[in-house]
């Protein structure tokens, strides 16, 4: 986990609009290898380990961080082209900002969208721990904060996100993003769910690209 990412990290549990605590054990290059994350007020902890943060699985204060991951890499299954497909979409090229890619196989294309995207922090969302087991530092200095299980509240706060990529993209991660994004900020959605729209606010989302497999938008 970069550093300074938990600038903009909120507590998914309480709201608080605090932030979370970030507890150092391990550290390289700016990166948080060990330690955990935790809330001043409702004092929720989340476990870093090897460099993800693992929002799946919340302790009491003082709980230990849960130890090894199994192999099952999201990354070696990515799509080659995917990664420029992304940078392309969420215009990450010419500039520096702070993305998430949400959605089974493109948590994974995080390093490759980074490397990409100039001075772009890219957040990649898993949805096990399983998935994230073949980071490295080297990876993480590129730009990417491996993520487990976001859930249905994202733990960031308002208006922190330049760009978001969903896959299927549901009601409630799409609510999520929108709350998320600053105004200029893009959202993919890969593969549309039918009626993923139904219930978006008026205007909130000026669309500049749709067809059958990618839905784009800027946020206003």
């Amino acid at each position: 986990m970069f550093l300074e990412l938990a600038e903009i990290l909120d507590c998914p549990v309480c709201r608080d609009g605090y932030g979370l605590v970030a507890f150092v054990r391990g550290a390289e290059r700016r990166r948080v290898l060990s330690g955990r994350l935790g809330c001043p007020i409702c004092e929720v902890e989340f476990p870093i380990t090897d460099g993800v943060i693992d929002f799946g699985h919340a302790g009491e204060a003082g709980s230990e961080t849960p130890e090894a991951h199994i192999d099952d890499p999201e990354r070696s299954r990515v799509d080659p082209e995917l990664p420029v497909r992304l940078a392309a979409l969420l215009g990450l090229g010419d500039r520096e900002g702070l993305a998430v890619l949400l959605g089974a196989g493109l948590g994974g294309a995080g390093v490759a969208v980074a490397r990409l995207g100039g001075r772009v922090e890219v957040v990649s969302v898993s949805p096990s721990a399983a998935a994230c087991d073949a980071w490295t530092v080297d990876d993480l200095s590129q730009g990417v904060d491996p993520v487990v299980g976001f859930g249905s509240r994202w733990p960031i706060r308002s208006g922190a996100l330049d760009g978001v990529a969903l896959l299927a993209g549901s009601r409630a991660d799409r609510d999520e993003a929108v709350r998320c994004l600053v105004p200029g900020g893009r959202l993919v959605v890969i593969e549309p769910a039918d009626g993923w729209e139904d219930g978006l606010a008026a205007g909130v989302l000026d669309p500049v690209a749709a067809d059958a497999a990618t839905w784009v938008g800027v946020r206003k």
